[in-house]
């Protein structure tokens, strides 16, 4: 649980530092929270990328920060009746549902099973952590130029014990989905008394029926996402921009407020990845939104324009400016603004760009239609009810967004991201999965704005009391049972999502990932006499694709700090043929092969086939050891020898 209260614990007390809304029916807790876990990554970043502040103390100045906010605002408000109302929001709640997952499963662990994971989320976060912080080892590190937000908020809980413990990173998404949900409880509560006029205690309990429905549809995906990729945190910061922009548009006199909160998440959103620029039009057209109000004189509405700009982009491009003078640079994928005008993709015109933008096209339409059509559809009626209610911007910057992103993705596969996947398309369903379920969670808000409106106009009373103190009895029943419901629905959920993390019962897990780890403790195990102290590890994977590699390389690295970062070496080759089937795959002959495989200190075999057969009978003398493969691993009869010899070792 120590992830778990850290993440949460950092970020309510340095939320405590922002303002709340002046709006009454508008609750401080969501934009706090939000704005306290933005305000985290940007405080890590400052503190350990730009001031080269040695981790242990970052989260030292972090944990200050966020004690001196808590106790500032005790001292500021006392234990006023909306501080004692925390006790029963989301917020505090989710949380507290965490905890008690994590409790009744014994415990949580995270096994990566994705190869991201294992090529970069969570290999270069662990390498950090070894070296000793980010500017020891980018030289180093695998998509180098990528910005290290999300890499170091995942190994903030690390700094406390000195022990990588992925179980407690597991809880860096959960806690900015809380915070976001959070959020979306306060936006609701003060959108059902803005438009129905009933109780705060009837909102708040209508609120809570609003959000768990919102999670039992999985609006933006599990409440516990069970993997540590950076998809869920990106859809989540995308989210929380655009609810504060409607915010903003609703609460006319807190938009500052909401547009300096929505430049923070922003912020923080562009650390965990640089695709958070694709935001930037959208924010650009919100931003100059007041010039066309003509009820303003002009200058007023170019010094508001300005300051909507410095609000929602200042501290993004600071950002982007910083990162520039300390990076090192790298592909195009690492530098998004200046590609877009590079050699490199003016050459990539020459190549077919009409057939990929209809194959890529296709794709996308194909995902969409089958990814919760239901959601979509729901989604896109809230949208409509937003523009019949004339609240344009946040249609205009969503959709803005998503010509923006798509756009993008377009771009980078036509001179980018290589000729493999110019012609088989690069994870399209992960690409898209951003934007679709930002639509689906803004747009659900949205629709329950329309719904409240719709109501009031054409059945006023069928819900609330004609004084408008509550519900009526039998509604307020049904609301009750569907929140108890509901509550137990997700609390199962958690549970789930805990055990799935900490065991992988629930996803289909590649067997490749049993192999290599398994590898990599038979190595530890024959370090000491057996093998030599960083032996060469070759992996026999015919005709398969690179992924028991990344996996080999991620099992390798050495997390108890002691000795080499990486206990052993991985060949990079794996398979081979004199007429490869597929891009994976060496074009070699058999003598070559051999004289690779030669070079080995240990052979793991996963997967053989009769030529690559042919090429071990000169080496393992034991035609029984042969045949036994690959169900038995190789290891190196005599280090050292002219003519290598293999022999058969159990796995």
């Amino acid at each position: 649980m120590t992830g778990l209260f850290l993440y949460s614990g950092l970020a309510f007390g340095i939320g405590c530092w922002l303002p709340a809304p002046r709006a009454v029916a508008f609750a401080a807790v969501g934009i706090r929270f939000l704005g306290g876990y933005a305000g985290l990554v940007a405080l890590v970043y400052v503190c350990h990328i730009l001031g080269s502040v040695p981790l242990g103390l970052t989260l030292t100045i972090a944990a200050v920060a966020a004690g001196g906010g808590a106790f500032w605002r005790l001292y500021r408000d006392g234990w006023k009746e909306g501080t004692i109302r925390l006790f029963s929001h989301p917020a505090l709640l989710l949380i507290a549902g965490g905890a008690a997952a994590i409790w009744v499963n014994g415990g949580i662990d995270y096994i990566p099973y994705t190869n991201d994971e294992f090529s970069f989320w969570l290999s270069t976060p662990q390498l950090i952590h070894l070296g000793g912080g980010w500017a020891a080892v980018k030289d180093t590190l695998h998509h180098s130029g990528y910005l290290p937000g999300w890499q170091l908020m995942l190994l903030l809980p690390w700094q406390l014990s000195g022990t990588i413990h992925l179980g407690q990173s597991a809880a860096a998404p959960f806690v900015f989905h809380v915070a976001l949900i959070a959020l979306i409880f306060d936006l609701a509560v003060a959108l059902i008394i803005r438009r129905t006029g009933t109780s705060l205690k009837t909102a708040r309990l209508l609120g809570w029926l609003f959000v768990l429905l919102f999670l039992a549809a999985q609006g933006m995906g599990l409440l516990w996402i069970y993997t540590i990729l950076i998809e869920q945190p990106q859809i989540y910061g995308y989210a929380a921009v655009f609810l504060l922009l409607f915010a903003a548009e609703i609460w006319k006199q807190d938009h500052w407020l909401h547009y300096g909160i929505a430049g923070l998440v922003l912020l923080a959103a562009y650390l965990f990845k640089n695709a958070a620029l694709s935001l930037m039009p959208a924010l650009f057209l919100v931003s100059i939104w007041p010039l066309f109000d003509q009820n303003l004189p002009f200058s007023v509405r170019v010094r508001h324009a300005l300051l909507n700009a410095v609000l929602l982009m200042g501290p993004t491009l600071a950002a982007h400016t910083s990162w520039a003078a300390v990076s090192i640079g790298g592909k195009c994928v690492n530098s998004p603004l200046q590609f877009i005008l590079s050699a490199e993709q003016t050459l990539s015109i020459q190549k077919d760009w009409q057939g990929l933008a209809v194959r890529l096209a296709h794709a996308i339409w194909n995902y969409v239609v089958g990814y919760k059509i239901a959601l979509s559809f729901a989604a896109a009626i809230g949208f409509f009810s937003a523009i019949s209610g004339r609240k344009y911007r946040s249609f205009v910057a969503v959709a803005a967004f998503a010509a923006t992103y798509f756009a993008a993705l377009y771009w980078y596969h036509l001179g980018c991201f290589g000729d493999y996947d110019f012609e088989n398309l690069n994870s399209v369903e992960r690409f898209s999965r951003v934007p679709l379920q930002v639509f689906h969670g803004v747009g659900l808000v949205l629709l329950l704005d329309g719904a409240l409106r719709v109501s009031k106009r054409f059945t006023p009373n069928l819900l609330i009391t004609v004084d408008a103190d509550g519900l009526r009895k039998w509604p307020q029943a049904v609301c009750l049972l569907a929140v108890a419901l509901l509550t137990l629905w997700e609390g199962r959920n958690l549970l789930r999502s805990v055990e799935d993390m900490s065991t992988r019962n629930v996803q289909n897990v590649d067997s490749q990932i049993t192999e290599t780890r398994r590898a990599a403790i038979r190595i530890q195990e024959l370090r000491a006499d057996q093998l030599p102290h960083q032996p060469l590890l070759t992996i026999l994977a015919q005709g398969r694709d690179k992924a028991a590699i990344t996996y080999a390389r991620y099992f390798s690295i050495n997390t108890d700090g002691k000795g080499p970062n990486r206990l052993y070496r991985v060949h990079h080759h794996f398979s081979w043929h004199p007429t490869p089937a597929n891009t994976w795959q060496q074009k070699a002959t058999a003598d070559q092969v051999a004289a690779q495989l030669g070079k080995s200190d240990i052979i793991w075999p996963i997967k053989l086939d009769p030529w690559l057969r042919g090429v071990l009978v000169g080496m393992i003398p034991d035609p029984e050891c042969l045949a036994s493969l690959p169900a038995k691993a190789l290891i190196r009869e005599k280090p050292g020898a002219a003519t290598p010899q293999f022999r058969c070792i159990e796995k």
